[in-house]
């Protein structure tokens, strides 16, 4: 944390050089940081992409409902900070963050997408928030303009301005990584996760290798 306050910087990932860094959010930013050559894969269309978010958003809800509740309040694996159920509202509420940025104008979406204190930790109310969330970016997507269906709007956010499609690729696959873990917490407690189209959801997202990094 003093080396992120030295840069002026408070948020995870970034690549630094003595004073140089760069945002380890987009990958392109990261090959021209460190020299390495980098042919970026041609992401999904805007459409595809919101329509994609919000199935995962409704198979993550499904998801939820299957945590056991003598884990909500334990971290979701050992030596991770946060509880599980901090992390299964999160899977959401980057929806929230994302359209707060988007039509706001706040640059800080990620304290926007942290569990509010005192917020239930039930899975079924988590999971009921994840039904608005995912009605939400319905709607905006439904009364969104040429320039959001395009993907080509600038959007500030707190690692520089990117597009509109670049952040909504960012955060469908965000929430997407965090559903992945969902899944892996209900497996390891023996349970098949309700989530039939795992393969098809997540097809051309730029996904880690890794479930937990």
């Amino acid at each position: 944390m003093a080396g992120l306050l030295a840069l002026g910087l408070r948020h995870v990932p970034v690549l630094a050089r003595g004073s140089d860094y760069v945002f380890g959010q987009q990958i392109p930013d990261v090959a021209r940081f460190v020299g390495v050559e980098f042919a970026p894969v041609e992401p999904l269309a805007p459409p595809v992409l919101i329509e994609r978010w919000i199935a995962i958003l409704a198979s993550a809800q499904r998801l939820c409902l299957q945590l056991p509740a003598v884990a909500l309040e334990q971290p979701p694996i050992e030596g991770r900070p946060g509880t599980l159920a901090e992390l299964a509202w999160h899977v959401f509420a980057i929806g929230d963050a994302f359209i707060d940025c988007v039509e706001n104008g706040n640059p800080d979406w990620v304290s926007v997408s942290m569990r509010p204190p005192g917020t239930s930790v039930d899975a079924a109310a988590i999971a009921a928030h994840g039904a608005r969330v995912a009605q939400r970016l319905a709607q905006w997507w439904e009364t969104a303009d040429v320039a959001r269906r395009t993907g080509k709007l600038p959007v500030r956010t707190f690692q520089g301005e990117v597009t509109l499609h670049a952040f909504l690729e960012r955060q469908t696959w965000h929430s997407a990584q965090h559903a992945r873990q969902l899944a892996d917490v209900i497996e390891r407690h023996g349970a098949t996760p309700d989530w039939a189209q795992r393969d098809e959801q997540l097809a051309g997202l730029p996904l880690p290798t890794r479930i937990w990094v």
